[in-house]
């Protein structure tokens, strides 16, 4: 769950199994964790019960925190913009605070 000054970011690749979801969310992690942010988390939470692994939900998720809310945000949002750009197949959802 994000925080004040938090990030929340959702993904979600088009015909894409849960390994390439994984794959992507880390490689978009990789380029946000470049910018002058706090950190970038990859959220964790118990498998849902009576499954071996965890759902598409929670390994496209991503908690950027912020350093100064501002003056990062807009780095952020064109980071994540150029990532999904590059697939036709990409889609995010953002929720800020």
């Amino acid at each position: 769950m994000p925080g004040t000054g938090d990030i929340d970011v959702r993904l979600t690749l088009v015909d894409a199994d849960d390994d390439d979801l994984d794959v992507g969310t880390a490689a978009l992690r990789r380029q946000l964790l470049e910018l002058d942010v706090a950190g970038v988390a990859r959220p964790t939470a118990p498998a849902p019960e009576g499954t071996r692994g965890l759902d598409g939900a929670t390994i496209g998720s991503l908690v950027v925190t912020l350093a100064s809310q501002q003056a990062v945000l807009g780095a952020v949002l064109s980071t994540v913009a150029s990532w999904v750009g590059r697939r036709g197949t990409r889609k995010v959802r953002i929720q800020i605070g």
